[in-house]
């Protein structure tokens, strides 16, 4: 599994969420400011995240959602706070049971500089330190290269969970999906393999490849797709003019209902059987 490239990085760059804790609205500001000159966000309101006090950033920390893409990438984090000081909001993130929490990069800003503070601090699990005063280019020097190597991470780990997913032949099946991309073209694509988290397709090559969604039809209505799941495209490494590729689809928030979970399971289920059938297993 190669690292991100230049392009992937600044890609995550401009979709990614912070966390930024400290008593000082002012500072909070400040800081504000610097990651948007560094990361281009694609839209601020819901890249930066705030709050003021240790409890504050707890409840928002520990009420994330389980599904993908709400979770915190980044958590800067002040050391003496009100309520809960930094070193304790830390401790508590490193004991979730939850990987995407206790996983999550955080980078201690404080004027603490004594060397004990440093070690307790990167003892308890802050990933790396930001002395104020601070600059720009100290931020990005401290969370960029600490970011990669958190989203390397996460890339082999879902590399290896797909090795033991059932994954099915669709194409098989004789399945078709109906794509919508950001840029409002939409493209009929046969699902190679598929399974309860997502599909892989091969497809002319689109004009994009920012994925908005996926519509599938309910199973046996072929030609009605009256299904609709949002959705992330994995793009491929592209190598000249491909006329066709294949595209990973994985879903972005699940299934809004148990409904369209049902027709989804139905659909991996029919993978399922044509697959077996095609071994000459008896199903």
């Amino acid at each position: 599994m190669g690292t991100l490239n230049d392009l992937e990085f600044l890609r995550k760059l401009a979709t990614m969420k912070v966390l930024v804790v400290d008593d000082q609205k002012n500072m909070v500001k400040t800081i504000e400011n610097m990651l948007v000159s560094i990361c281009a966000f694609r839209r601020k309101t819901n890249s930066v995240f705030r709050a003021y006090d240790g409890d504050q950033a707890l409840s928002i920390i520990m009420n994330q959602p389980d599904a993908l893409p709400e979770h915190i990438d980044l958590v800067l984090l002040d050391w003496n706070m009100p309520k809960l000081p930094g070193i304790e909001v830390v401790r508590a993130i490193r004991q979730s049971p939850k990987p995407f929490i206790n996983d999550v990069p955080v980078i201690m800003i404080t004027g603490e500089s004594r060397a004990r503070d440093v070690n307790n601090a990167l003892y308890e699990g802050v990933d790396n330190y930001l002395l104020k005063p601070f600059v720009t280019d100290d931020m990005r020097l401290r969370m960029n290269p600490l970011l990669r190597h958190h989203w390397d991470g996460q890339k082999m780990r879902r590399a290896i969970n797909r090795r033991h997913e059932n994954r099915y032949f669709a194409d098989l099946a004789k399945m078709k999906v109906l794509i919508e991309f950001m840029s409002g073209e939409e493209q009929i694509a046969t699902p190679i393999t598929i399974s309860m988290h997502g599909t892989r397709v091969e497809m002319d090559t689109p004009k994009k490849f920012e994925v908005k969604g996926m519509r599938f039809d309910t199973w046996g209505t072929t030609g009605k797709y009256d299904n609709y799941l949002d959705c992330v495209g994995l793009v491929p490494d592209l190598e000249g003019n491909q006329p066709r590729i294949g595209l990973s689809l994985w879903l972005k928030f699940g299934f809004p209902n148990e409904e369209l979970e049902k027709r989804w399971s139905a659909w991996v289920e029919e993978s399922r059987r044509a697959e077996l059938e095609y071994r000459g297993v008896i199903v």
